[in-house]
């Protein structure tokens, strides 16, 4: 005969696991944490913990950070780590993890390192021999691949297509002869002539503009490469834009 587990015992369970799941955190003296790539209800209750512990938060953009981190009742002191001081604040925050004090790393949004700071911080750890961590959470690519209704078995991401148009459409036609759903970043400010560059390459390939992801004015736009060109050309996309292209078409 089976027995309900009484609330208080699964109450007790919970939060020796949460205590559990707390001390692990603790072991990692830098932790890597997503942050929400919109919406700021999009971050877990182990990332709040993580950041709440911790004695210093290394911001990619602390003016950007400061407003997201008080909606959620974080005041720890801030550092700002991005591409342009990275390599000087790597001795600084490496130095300070051999102190023991418990370091967070964040972007603006999504996870760390993924075309934002951060990897150079990790290497770091890997060769001083650092502790550190890094929590799942928010991820742009991962998200427009989901909502684009392009296939999800086989892809591949390639952070942000070159500003330059000769290597631009090198990167455009690779992905369009990839076998696999390309994903890219791409600028509002560039992406009608991407997709005019595209439809040159191939017009009938199967595109999908995703923008404001999480946001309120969240839209996937998904049609031919010329289709979308003559929508656009009309009314360009405004916000922050992942493209990808189906590329699976052709394997």
């Amino acid at each position: 005969m089976r027995y309900a587990v009484p609330v208080s015992r699964r109450l007790r369970d919970w939060q020796t696991g949460f205590n559990e799941l707390h001390r692990n955190h603790l072991k990692s003296v830098i932790s890597f944490v997503p942050t929400p790539i919109g919406n700021r209800a999009d971050i877990t209750l182990r990332a709040i913990d993580v950041l709440k512990s911790a004695d210093l938060i290394a911001c990619e953009d602390t003016r950007h950070s400061r407003p997201l981190l008080k909606h959620h009742g974080i005041d720890r002191p801030l550092l700002s780590l991005h591409d342009h001081n990275e390599a000087q604040r790597i001795e600084e925050l490496i130095s300070k993890a051999k102190e023991g004090l418990q370091i967070a790393a964040i972007s603006d949004a999504g996870m760390p390192l993924i075309s934002d700071p951060g990897y150079r911080l990790l290497q770091a750890c890997i060769e001083q021999e650092i502790p550190y961590t890094v929590l799942p959470g928010p991820s742009a690519v991962l998200t427009a691949l989901a909502g684009s209704g392009l296939p999800c078995h086989s892809f591949r991401f390639d952070g942000f297509l070159p500003v330059k148009k000769g290597k631009r459409r090198k990167s455009l036609e690779a992905a369009t002869l990839s076998q696999t759903t390309a994903i890219f970043f791409e600028s509002p400010h560039r992406i009608v002539s991407t997709i005019e560059m595209l439809a040159e390459i191939n017009p009938n390939i199967g595109v999908c503009v995703a923008r404001e992801l999480s946001k309120k004015f969240e839209t996937y736009h998904r049609d031919t490469a010329l289709n979308l060109l003559n929508q656009f050309q009309a009314k360009p996309p405004k916000g922050e834009i992942v493209l990808l292209i189906d590329g699976c078409s052709n394997a």
